[in-house]
């Protein structure tokens, strides 16, 4: 389910709870950030921008990153939003809307791929509610490799 649901909350606290007691090595999780979020997510001067910078945010406050690690349609910044567009000949494309003009579109999927799609092709072109992003990205990590990853993710700008 999109949104805040009883086991993302709980998994959440959970999360946060094993933060409290320290982090760990953010040598590590620089592995974890590699492996999970770099594909999208540019932080450091490192990654891809297909989803926002994220050296910019409020990294120290662990309540920022799981919100938006467990519920990332929540909040879809500007930009970054999903489209759906179903073209006359039946096929259906998603992507982040890269460009835009009277000709038509060119959409970015999550791998960065840019297709470009002319206006008389299109049926139709709407917004998806739901970001690109999947939600829980921290499944399978071990406690030691949260501790490891939210230390990365948390550190202060070298």
């Amino acid at each position: 389910a999109t949104g805040p649901t009883e086991a993302k909350e709980k998994e959440m606290a959970r999360i946060k709870a094993g933060l409290k007691t320290g982090l760990g090595d953010a040598a590590k999780g620089k592995l974890q950030f590699t492996a999970r979020c770099a594909i999208c997510h540019k932080l450091f001067d490192e990654g891809n921008v297909i989803g926002p910078d994220l050296t910019g945010y409020d990294r120290t406050n662990p309540d920022f990153w799981l919100d938006n690690i467990f519920n990332p349609s929540l909040e879809i910044r500007e930009g970054y939003g999903n489209y759906i567009v179903k073209l006359k000949n039946g096929q259906m494309l998603t992507g982040i809307m890269d460009a835009q003009d009277a000709s038509g579109i060119v959409l970015k999927d999550i791998a960065g791929n840019k297709t470009p799609v002319k206006q008389a092709e299109i049926e139709k072109l709407e917004a998806s509610p739901v970001s690109l992003m999947p939600e829980s990205l921290t499944t399978g990590m071990s406690d030691a490799d949260l501790k490891d990853f939210f230390s990365y993710l948390m550190r202060p700008p070298q």
